[in-house]
């Protein structure tokens, strides 16, 4: 399209300025044309005057006629010059023009392929941050549910401890009140044996109490005594267990926290990015879009230009043909007024002949006379024309009587 534009309006151009040629020159020829009328002797044009003005004013009008056909040689010289420089119109100075607007056309292109390209690519990198978003929004449901589940292991833990504690309250309050019992059946004892009057009976010796009981006191305190360390031991152990449970549940817990905390803030940052990757994406939708508009409404403007000047170059070609036809019924036209003011010139040859063959005392005989003023002898050059050039030509010569 760009190409039928940059060679179309030089053509343009160069019919206006022939057009604007011809024009100049028909008006020319109407003038020279219109100032060869016979006023003395002829009413009409010159085009159809025959020899019945030779008798009027024929030097005058050779030399008009010469005149004429010297000035219409000229133009039609000047013109076919210009013509055959019109033909060989060399065009090389719109290339540059075409090339500048074929560069900035793939360059436009090229811009249009990179917004595509990277409207693609974003496509793509938000599909990747949404499978990455899913992705740690699962990983993050996992996690909460596994935090969950540790606080439940926590609170049993916690209601496991709270349950041995108080039994291990209970057994101290046992214990406080088993010592006590012995403590105050020990006291009895005592007190009993104390007031108790000595009585010798020789018998066989009996059991010593004291004794007994103090060893069944010893046998109470070791059971009491390892009961209670076992007691402190299985305590202490239950304790460390639940401590180490419960500081690895803290040390999970926290590091659950510390991770749904990345969690967060890596989906917020990807939130973010995403926010902004649409707002790109959205942006270069619009300039794609305007620039499409853009160029649309350029093309459309440029296909009617082109359509525009498709039209004049039509009515120009209308018009150049017509002015061509008008030109070569002006090279018909300078034909026959060659042969014409060739036949005057002859016409002339011939007076000046006759007046020169004349002796100055010599009569002229009436029938003579009348013979010479009765004869008119006609001379016709018919040449034929091929594209503005004689390609044959021949000379007719007829005598009439009047």
């Amino acid at each position: 399209m760009f190409a039928i534009l940059s060679w179309t309006l030089p053509r343009v151009q160069m019919l206006v300025l022939q057009n604007q040629e011809m024009e100049a020159f028909c008006k020319t020829l109407q003038h020279f044309t219109g100032q060869m009328l016979c006023t003395k002797c002829c009413r009409l044009p010159f085009l159809r005057l025959g020899l019945g003005c030779a008798q009027g004013c024929p030097v005058r009008m050779v030399c008009s006629l010469e005149e004429a056909n010297g000035q219409l040689e000229q133009q039609i010289q000047e013109l076919q010059v210009k013509k055959a420089l019109a033909r060989h119109y060399d065009p090389s100075s719109c290339f540059s023009t075409i090339a500048e607007l074929r560069s900035q056309i793939q360059d436009e292109s090229m811009h249009n392929s990179r917004l595509i390209l990277q409207i693609d690519n974003a496509k793509l990198a938000a599909n990747d941050f949404r499978m990455k978003f899913e992705a740690e929004l699962a990983t993050r449901l996992g996690v909460e549910s596994d935090i969950r589940g540790l606080r439940k292991v926590l609170d049993g833990l916690t209601e496991a401890r709270a349950s041995l504690q108080v039994q291990i309250e209970s057994l101290k309050e046992e214990l406080t009140y088993l010592q006590q019992n012995h403590g105050e059946e020990a006291a009895a004892l005592r007190g009993h044996l104390g007031g108790s009057v000595s009585v010798e009976v020789d018998a066989s010796p009996g059991i010593n109490l004291v004794k007994t009981l103090a060893k069944i006191r010893g046998q109470y305190e070791g059971i009491i005594e390892k009961n209670q360390r076992e007691a402190e031991a299985w305590h202490k152990q239950q304790c460390e267990t639940f401590t180490q449970e419960v500081a690895t549940s803290n040390e999970a817990l926290q590091g659950a926290r510390t991770k749904a905390t990345e969690l967060k803030r890596i989906v917020q940052s990807l939130e973010i990015e995403l926010q902004t990757l649409q707002s790109m994406k959205e942006a270069l939708e619009g300039t794609l879009a305007e620039t499409e508009s853009h160029y649309g409404v350029e093309v459309a403007q440029l296909q009617n230009l082109v359509a525009g000047k498709e039209a004049e170059l039509s009515q120009l070609r209308t018009d150049t043909q017509r002015q061509a036809n008008e030109y070569q019924h002006l090279l018909d036209l300078k034909t026959r007024l060659e042969v014409e003011i060739a036949t005057y010139q002859h016409l002339l040859e011939g007076q000046v002949v006759r007046s020169e063959a004349k002796s100055p005392k010599q009569e002229i005989s009436p029938e003579a006379a009348s013979k010479a003023r009765t004869t008119r002898r006609i001379k016709t050059v018919i040449e034929e024309l091929v594209d503005g050039e004689v390609v044959s030509s021949r000379i007719e010569e007829v005598e009439h009587p009047l």
